[in-house]
């Protein structure tokens, strides 16, 4: 296995544990009594431009490891606002930064090594 593929699959993983924790707390920190379809609205709004990178990921598209990173930094600052906001989410936000930069360098990494092995071939 290279180390594209590898770094391929850390991408792969480490988007599929962000997805996780941002539905976790979507449905963790919902206000009481917020009606369903608000929560399946905001589900979507935050999962969907992710998962959607998931089947180009999967067919070692490098453009959509590319397209994630990108669409990655807005996710961050958003986690970094929410981590030096005063309240419960704060802990969790630190997390979701760090999930998020994990994420961000797995793309950067499987983009350089893809593309140095489509190079030399």
């Amino acid at each position: 296995m290279s180390r594209a593929d590898r770094a391929r699959l850390a991408t792969l993983a480490l988007l599929g544990m962000l997805l996780v924790l941002l539905a976790a707390e979507t449905l963790l920190f919902a206000p009481a009594g917020t009606a369903i379809g608000a929560i399946a609205f905001v589900l979507a709004l935050k999962l969907l431009p992710l998962a959607a990178f998931l089947p180009g990921l999967r067919a070692r598209r490098v453009r959509a490891a590319l397209w994630l990173g990108f669409l990655l930094m807005p996710y961050f600052v958003w986690s970094v606002l929410a981590a030096m906001a005063p309240g419960s989410e704060g802990s969790l936000a630190v997390v979701r930064a760090l999930l998020i930069s994990a994420t961000f360098l797995a793309t950067v990494f499987y983009a350089r090594w893809q593309g140095e092995s489509a190079t030399s071939a």
